[in-house]
């Protein structure tokens, strides 16, 4: 799946794609345009972060806040891989449940893996894909 830009149904969409891996539970923040906390929902379930969007990214949208989504699953592990230039979406393409144009020529991926696989391949698939190697 591949979005570009913002919007509530896009949101919605990205929603489902986590729990397509087994996402239930969604820790919610919220940063101001300095990137400073503004507030922290922890363990929301799906139905709650889909009923909380429409309003989140109202309200982000009238205060420059961001609304950052941090999905977990117990059926699978997430690697988000960030600051992705086009040569290593190419190289995930087939593996990503989810792939997103952060700005023009930059992408974010995401993988589910064995919910055992070890922090070493993560960092290996990481730096296998020119990935920000600290992403979240």
């Amino acid at each position: 799946m591949e979005k570009h830009g913002g919007g509530v149904e896009q949101a919605l969409r990205m929603l489902d794609a986590f729990a397509s891996v087994g996402s239930q539970c969604f820790d919610i923040t919220h940063t101001d345009i300095d990137g400073n906390k503004r507030g922290f929902r922890p363990a929301q379930t799906l139905q709650q972060t889909r009923r909380s969007i429409p309003y989140l990214m109202e309200s982000a949208a009238k205060r420059q806040n961001n609304v950052i989504v941090r999905p977990h699953s117990h059926t699978a592990r997430l690697v988000q891989l960030d600051d992705l230039e086009s040569a290593g979406v190419q190289r995930i393409r087939d593996a990503a449940f989810l792939i997103l144009a952060t700005s023009p020529g930059n992408y974010q991926a995401w993988v589910a893996i064995a919910p055992d696989a070890g922090d070493d391949f993560a960092r290996r698939l990481r730096r296998g894909t020119g990935a920000d190697p600290t992403a979240s």
